[in-house]
């Protein structure tokens, strides 16, 4: 089946991003906007993601979490499921700055005041229709 990521963004904007990656491509992110709402939403949308894909959490090989800038209280709450879930799990969790997001020509641009995120495509390839 592969080897998935969990990557979890509670930190960049106000709000929840979540995303699986399996060999460095997002197979399915999710987003749930709110401000000073991440503790609510955090892991039910963890579950929710995991369900959308056909994966449960024994699926997972690893965990990335971004783990600077933000303000206290939203990089705790991540930076803390992401390390119970890894000790729970036994797989390694690893922090980013969330910059590049993901792979494959994906980057998340996150202007400062913004509640939901802007997705670009760096990579030309992905332009071009069949």
């Amino acid at each position: 089946m592969g080897k998935y990521t969990l990557f979890i963004d509670t930190v960049s904007r106000p709000g929840v991003l979540l995303a699986l990656k399996r060999e460095g491509d997002i197979v399915a992110q999710d987003f749930y906007p709110g401000q000073r709402e991440q503790a609510e939403k955090l892991l039910p949308g963890i579950k929710y993601l995991l369900i959308k894909v056909g994966l449960r959490l024994s699926d997972l090989a690893n965990i990335e979490v971004v783990n600077h800038g933000g303000s206290f209280t939203s990089l705790r709450l991540g930076v803390v499921i992401a390390n119970a879930l890894g000790y729970a799990l036994g797989v390694p969790v690893r922090g980013t700055v969330g910059q590049p997001l993901l792979a494959n020509g994906y980057q998340i641009v996150v202007p400062e005041y913004t509640s939901e995120p802007h997705i670009t495509v760096k990579n030309e390839k992905l332009l071009k229709t069949k």
